[in-house]
C-alpha cells in the first residue's frame, strides 16, 4: 500500500479472534519484481 491505514489495537485484536492466522509468512524477494498499477 502507498498509503497505510491506522487503525486502532482493539481493531486488530477483533480481527484477529475472527480470522486466526490469515496470511502466510513474508518470503523473501529472490530476484522476482514487484509490480505497482494505479
Amino acid at each position: 500500500m502507498k498509503t497505510p491505514l491506522k487503525i486502532a489495537d482493539g481493531q486488530i485484536a477483533a480481527f484477529a479472534s475472527i480470522y486466526p492466522l490469515n496470511a502466510r509468512p513474508v518470503q523473501p524477494l529472490n530476484g522476482r519484481i514487484i509490480q505497482t498499477m494505479k
